[in-house]
């Protein structure tokens, strides 16, 4: 028996409706920490008792792993197609690794395929899978549906179901509450400060996650911070990984430290602060990488996210609400379009209003920070208008002046070189905006 909270036996039910709407592929969108795995498991329960078949396929050996142990306890028979795993190639349900499927061109029976991570779904070795189910009902499970270069997931899926906002579940104690800590600005190519150091002035003595740029750099990093540190990356055994879970588990204050392997999937409610140690362009790697310290745990009060590279400034608060759409990247909403402050004393990011900041109670005074343009927005701004810039430029001196004679302040003579007055200035004053936005 699978026990479902009241959001994940809606959302349940949002599937199936979309599916009698003749719906042929769905994407189930749950923010990290709200349990997809166990909701998309009460859906395989649902078509298994239909007399279905189903394939839960993913690229991560953590959810393989987790959706498996699930089953079982359900008492739902399935088979596991990985490489070096025993299989029952005539259970209903098969636990599957993209990897493997493509690899190995297999291809089980299924009257329903789910593809975890599925934001991941442009990708060839997924999209040929998929194509080989043309029959089947495909559901597609993700925190963030938003493709790493901003393209839209509907050429591939027809609809969308979401659940509960990080801002919801935290209400709801489902959810820990983040505090952001962020540099300045934000940063490109660079940190604002050591890793390791950064730790220690923030963090030091409590269980973290520490997501490096690359591969030598995690190993540099886990090197200097000794014993306390666990280094996974893609090469690490599973049962290395298990190994480290347990220990976490057991309260043991590690530091992981790796790179991409769990930005996704990686499940360790006791973890209480995320040090992100590079880049995430995109607001759906950032919002991953966060989630992974919001899971509640006795005694968790809070998740500490050290920013090191600015990019809260450029995506928002993990709580921000936000619309999901498949014709493209996610947008903020209400209140989450107010400007951003940055504590001085404590570098704590929260949202301008308070007087004082709600990590430390300093003042606030001279803490807010300049509006950005996000990369939707830069985008956007880019397809606007294609003509070349003299062109814009005449078209909007153009308008001055037609602003200029309807207002009748001005002689007719002098209209034209005080709407050239005017463009100049306006041009200078966007030139320092241009440049932080990009």
């Amino acid at each position: 028996m699978i026990t479902l909270r009241a959001y994940q036996a809606a959302l349940v039910e949002e599937v199936r409706e979309a599916y009698r709407a003749r719906a042929r592929s769905v994407i189930m969108q749950l923010a990290t920490g709200g349990g997809k795995t166990a909701t998309a498991s009460a859906l395989i329960a649902r078509a298994v008792e239909a007399g279905r078949r189903v394939i839960f396929a993913s690229h991560l050996d953590a959810l393989i792993d987790d959706t498996s142990e699930r089953l079982a306890a359900a008492g739902i028979e399935h088979g596991i197609v990985q490489a070096d795993r025993p299989t029952n190639a005539t259970a209903p349900v098969q636990v599957c690794s993209l990897a493997t499927l493509h690899r190995r061109g297999e291809r089980p029976p299924a009257d329903l395929v789910i593809v975890d991570e599925c934001h991941r779904a442009m990708a060839d070795s997924v999209r040929g899978v998929l194509e080989s189910y043309p029959k089947a009902r495909i559901l597609g499970l993700t925190a963030t549906p938003e493709r790493g270069d901003g393209a839209p997931l509907g050429d591939v899926f027809e609809r969308m179901v979401c659940g509960p906002s990080v801002a919801e579940l935290t209400t709801r104690g489902h959810l820990v509450p983040a505090i952001v800590l962020s540099p300045p600005a934000p940063i490109e190519g660079a940190l604002a400060c050591d890793p390791v150091d950064a730790y220690e002035r923030h963090v030091a003595g409590q269980a973290c996650m520490i997501f490096c740029r690359d591969a030598e750099h995690a190993r540099d990093v886990a090197g200097r911070l000794g014993q306390r540190a666990a280094l996974i990356l893609g090469d690490t055994p599973r049962d290395a990984r298990r190994a480290v879970r347990a220990r976490l588990a057991a309260g043991e204050a590690l530091v992981l430290v790796g790179c991409g392997v769990f930005v996704e999937g990686w499940d360790s409610p006791k973890v209480r602060a995320i040090i992100l140690a590079r880049t995430l362009g995109v607001v759906g790697g950032f919002l991953q990488a966060c989630g992974r310290g919001l899971r509640t745990a006795p005694g968790k009060t809070h998740a500490t996210i050290v920013d090191l590279s600015g990019a809260a400034l450029l995506h928002g608060l993990p709580q921000d609400e936000r619309v999901w759409s498949l014709e493209g990247p996610p947008r903020r909403t209400g209140a989450a379009l107010e400007p951003l402050a940055r504590c001085r004393a404590c570098l704590a990011v929260f949202h301008a209003g308070p007087l004082t900041c709600p990590r430390c109670g300093g003042s606030t005074k001279d803490a807010r920070q300049p509006r950005r343009a996000t990369r939707v927005e830069r985008q956007e701004l880019a397809r606007l208008d294609t003509r070349p810039q003299a062109e814009r430029d005449a078209l909007a001196l153009r308008g001055i002046e037609k602003r200029l004679h309807k207002s009748g302040r001005f002689p007719a003579h002098r209209i034209a070189a005080i709407a050239r007055s005017i463009f100049e200035r306006s041009k200078k004053r966007a030139a320092p905006r241009a440049e932080a936005a990009s």
